[in-house]
């Protein structure tokens, strides 16, 4: 599982997701590993029975629910260092399947994954690699993404 954030880093339901689902899987007699930035603990540790890998990241965080700008995950520094990470422990590791739990990791999964000739899922937990505003995706629309003149005309003022 690929996370931006994971416990004890907390910012919000995704990583309290992330974390039930790598609990329930592993319940289910799955092997599940986490990999993930360091933003200021321990490197490799085993949090609630599921191993968590953190790659050296220059960003730390002083508190657990503290976030970081979107800026830095969406920067091509991010995407090659995270890229070298993943496949550092993808050689170490041997996953079978590589599942994306954050939007920041898409590119980075599915190049390494074409690589290795491993299976990529991903998980969406908001709009934005949809739409980046996150106002395009409505029922009243049948759910197609709008145009730059419904997004100022009708999204925004909705």
């Amino acid at each position: 599982m690929l996370c931006e954030f994971f416990p004890p880093y907390e910012r919000g339901g995704s990583e309290l997701s992330s974390l039930d689902l790598a609990v329930s899987l592993k319940k289910k007699a799955h092997l599940i590993e986490v990999f993930t930035p360091n933003y200021g603990t321990k490197r490799d540790i085993i949090f609630r029975g599921i191993k968590i890998h953190r790659f050296p990241y220059y960003i730390k965080l002083r508190k657990y629910y503290s976030s970081v700008s979107p800026i830095h995950f969406s920067n091509p520094l991010w995407w090659i260092w995270t890229t070298l990470c993943l496949i550092n422990i993808v050689i170490r590791q041997r996953p079978q399947i590589l599942h994306v739990q954050g939007k920041y990791f898409i590119p980075q999964a599915v190049v390494t994954g074409k690589f290795f000739k491993i299976p990529v899922v991903v998980t969406l937990r908001d709009y934005i690699p949809l739409c980046p505003h996150a106002y395009c995706i409505r029922s009243d629309r049948d759910y197609k993404k709008c145009n730059l003149i419904e997004l100022l005309s009708q999204d925004l003022p909705f």
